[in-house]
């Protein structure tokens, strides 16, 4: 019967056709790119022996991912990952699979390119949103202005 104090952890061993290197960019990016998310610590990264531990949050899920890398060959890559709930956090294993999942598919996209390219859209939309919201409450003030005038001249 598990309990409360068992540690629950995800783990997750992936390949990939990079060279080390330019998966250490990537990791960086992610941090650059998401530091709402990714926390990176001076403390928690070993760059030359390719070791990053570092904290996830992700709304009331903490968590701690441990990251290792191996180079297999010279344009492949080995990432062993794995995740703990951060301390006094209580999450299944589940959503900290989820958590793990959601850091390499960023770390993928790092790798591609695309995470950068998915940013800049977001931030396009937020401005774009920000935008139309301010237009429709012009609208409403000039209507409830309009009603209150014609109103008045109504009551004379």
């Amino acid at each position: 019967m598990a309990t409360i104090n068992d540690i629950q952890q995800a783990q997750k061993e992936i390949t990939v056709d990079y060279p080390i290197s330019e998966v250490k960019q990537a990791i960086n990016l992610v941090f650059e790119t998401l530091p709402s998310k990714y926390t990176k610590r001076e403390s928690g990264a070993n760059e030359m022996l390719g070791i990053y531990h570092f904290p996830v949050q992700n709304n009331l899920n903490p968590a701690i991912i441990d990251l290792s890398l191996s180079e297999i060959g010279e344009n492949k890559t080995k990432i062993q990952s794995s995740i703990v709930n951060a301390g006094g956090s209580i999450n299944s294993t589940s959503t900290l699979s989820g958590l793990l999942y959601n850091y390499l598919d960023n770390l993928s996209k790092a790798l591609t390119g695309s995470l950068v390219v998915e940013i800049e859209e977001e931030k396009t939309k937020k401005k774009s949103k920000k935008k139309s919201k301010k237009k429709g409450c012009l609208w409403a003030i000039l209507i409830w202005i309009a009603v209150t005038i014609i109103g008045a001249i109504l009551v004379q």
